[in-house]
C-alpha cells in the first residue's frame, strides 16, 4: 500500500523500510510452510550506506502500519502537523472510504501519503499528504 515502503520510514534511523512478504506459521519464519493458508507482509528498517538497519531490529507488520495510516486519512483532524486546507480536503473524502475495495484504497493511499515514518517505542506513525496530488484528486473529483 505505501509503494513498497518508497515512502515508509523509522524514527529510529530515518531510514527507509524494506517491504517483505512470506507463507507461513508463524511471522518469525521466513519460509513457505504446507500447511500455511496466510501470508505474512512487513515492513524492516534496512539501514544505508552509511549504518546497519536499526538496532534493536524495527519490524513491523503490514497489517498495523497499513491500517493506521487509513484510520489517519479517514480521520484527518489527527494528522500531525498538516494544513487546514488539507483536513479539510481529505475530510470530503471520509465517507467513501468505506464504499473502495482494497485495491482503490491502496492506488488512492499511494497517491496521498507522501512520506510515513513509523516511531515503534509508540506504535504510532506520522504521514506527509501530498498537498499537489490531493489538490488535483479534489478537482478530478468536482469535475473542474
Amino acid at each position: 500500500m505505501l509503494n513498497n515502503a518508497q515512502s515508509l520510514r523509522t524514527a529510529g534511523c530515518r531510514d527507509r523500510y524494506t517491504f517483505r512478504t512470506f507463507a507461513g506459521i508463524s511471522s518469525r519464519v521466513q519460509r513457505k510452510s504446507d500447511d500455511a493458508e496466510r501470508v505474512y507482509r512487513y515492513y524492516r528498517c534496512r539501514g544505508n550506506a552509511d549504518g546497519p538497519p536499526c538496532k534493536p531490529a524495527v519490524q513491523v507488520a503490514a497489517q498495523i502500519v497499513e491500517g493506521e495510516v487509513s484510520w489517519l486519512l479517514v480521520n484527518p483532524w489527527k494528522i500531525v502537523p498538516a494544513p487546514l486546507k488539507v483536513k479539510q480536503l481529505l475530510s470530503s473524502f471520509a465517507d467513501r472510504w468505506e464504499r473502495l475495495s482494497n485495491s482503490q484504497e491502496s492506488i488512492l493511499v499511494r497517491e496521498l501519503v507522501w512520506t510515513a515514518t513509523w516511531e515503534p517505542d509508540q506504535k504510532k506513525i506520522h504521514i506527509v499528504i501530498d498537498q499537489i496530488n490531493l489538490e488535483r484528486i479534489s478537482k478530478d473529483e468536482r469535475g473542474e
